[in-house]
């Protein structure tokens, strides 16, 4: 693993777009208004960004490169 300048942007930008895809996701259902998807939908906007920093972790230790 090099630590390189692209590494840290890249895992950064991932973790930015996880985390504002799960937000999204979430507030999509819980509009829905089914009970399972409701409590779904709370799950990714509670830990939206826990799940962004676990997903920019996982990208910057394994070099993953999305574009």
């Amino acid at each position: 693993m090099h630590l390189t300048l692209e590494n840290v942007v890249v895992a950064v930008l991932v973790a930015c777009v996880v985390g504002l895809v799960c937000i999204l996701l979430g507030r999509v259902l819980k509009a829905v208004g089914m009970p399972p998807a409701v409590a779904v939908g709370g799950f990714f906007e509670q830990y939206a960004w826990a799940i962004g920093l676990i997903a920019g972790l996982w990208a910057f230790v394994t070099g993953w490169r999305p574009f």
